[in-house]
């Protein structure tokens, strides 16, 4: 099943918007042994194309089908180190040369493709994350792209790995109905069967009344989205009420209507994030608990996501000892999964690094870290 839109699929694997002085230095900067490589090449024009290229698989983890295409800025930085002007690059992207010097970047630099071992492990930590979570489909792609960069592996096309997530997730749902297919009693069985038929008088079962999602988000609306969960523990599950989500629902009803009176829309498209550790109490279990060496304390660690005027958006609770640049492109994945509109984040500087790196994997989403 396809899940990307046209926009992100023409946005996977190229340049969205110019890299920033503090990226250029990050990623386009040769130092003595990528000089060496560079001026190794035969001619000005190749040795300019091999260290644009090497600097862009850096930043964006593949390499560009045209090399020619890298934006103009990241051209002269380069061309500048070498002592060139940036139209020496001219006509280098249609060489075959430019196949030999990924290969040669490739073998020098440790990138490799995703076949073999890399496949592997990548379909092993899709599985890991499919059956221990609920993730849809565009915050998996996001991560994965993210694992492959941080392991050195290049991005393979869009529909490739839109495919292998579609793939491994259909799996482990597969195996997840399996398995809570073989869980209830006999009881519960029978009373989960008869809220299949579709009685005389309506269109559709009772079943389906209740898997339907609240979509009024006035106060009675709110009230009524807690309707289905009170139903749903006649048949065995009365232990369903808040951990089900019922106040997740009646949370969000009231934040967009605060965001409605306030003129604005329930969407935003701007959020903050910061974290906090909380001393986690006694019936807290150790596995679910960290370190803070900051804080110096044995805590449990809140990811939090509001909007531009402090309403919450998303919270990720992880172990103390999980550092905010490692908690970051999970919350950040999980804010997009949920609010499609968000364009803009601001993050203070412990967010700094892996989540900037994930943050430019994401179309159409900037990350500013606020010092």
């Amino acid at each position: 099943m396809a899940f990307l839109t046209d926009e992100q699929r023409r946005n996977y694997g190229t340049f969205t918007q110019v890299p920033d002085d503090r990226q250029l230095v990050g990623y386009f900067l040769l130092d003595r042994d990528a000089r060496r490589r560079a001026m190794a090449c035969r001619g000005a024009r190749s040795q300019l194309g091999y260290a644009v290229q090497l600097g862009t698989v850096r930043f964006l983890g593949t390499f560009l089908d045209n090399p020619e295409h890298a934006p103009a800025e990241v051209v002269e930085y380069v061309a500048d180190q070498l002592g060139y002007s940036p139209s020496v690059l001219a006509g280098y992207g249609a060489e075959r040369t430019r196949w030999d010097h990924q290969n040669a970047i490739k073998d020098a630099y440790g990138y490799r493709d995703l076949k073999g071992d890399a496949w592997w492990k990548l379909a092993r930590w899709l599985w890991d994350r499919c059956w221990s979570g609920n993730e849809r489909p565009i915050a998996l792609f996001d991560l994965a792209t993210l694992h492959l960069v941080e392991n050195k592996v290049l991005l393979p096309g869009a529909t490739v790995l839109e495919r292998m997530v579609t793939s491994i997730r259909e799996h482990t749902n597969r195996k997840t109905w399996r398995t809570l297919a073989a869980k209830p009693t006999a009881e519960q069985r029978t009373a989960l069967s008869g809220l299949l038929p579709v009685e005389d008088s309506r269109r559709t079962s009772k079943l389906d009344r209740l898997r339907r999602s609240p979509h009024d988000i006035t106060g009675p609306g709110a009230g009524k989205a807690g309707v289905p969960f009170r139903t749903r523990g006649c048949t065995g599950s009365s232990a369903a009420g808040p951990r089900a989500g019922l106040w997740q629902r009646v949370h969000d009803a009231l934040r967009d209507l605060v965001r409605v009176y306030e003129g604005r829309n329930p969407q935003p498209t701007a959020a903050i994030i910061d974290s906090a550790s909380v001393r986690g109490a006694d019936t807290v279990p150790a596995a679910g608990r960290g370190y803070d060496a900051g804080k110096k304390v044995n805590a449990r660690k809140r990811h939090i996501a509001v909007d531009t005027g402090g309403l919450l958006l998303i919270v990720l609770v992880t172990m103390a000892g999980i550092q905010d640049r490692d908690g970051g492109p999970r919350l950040l994945a999980l804010v997009r999964e949920r609010f499609s509109t968000l364009r803009h984040v601001w993050a203070d500087g412990g967010y700094a690094g892996r989540l900037i790196v994930f943050a430019r994997k994401v179309p159409a989403i900037t990350v500013e870290v606020v010092k």
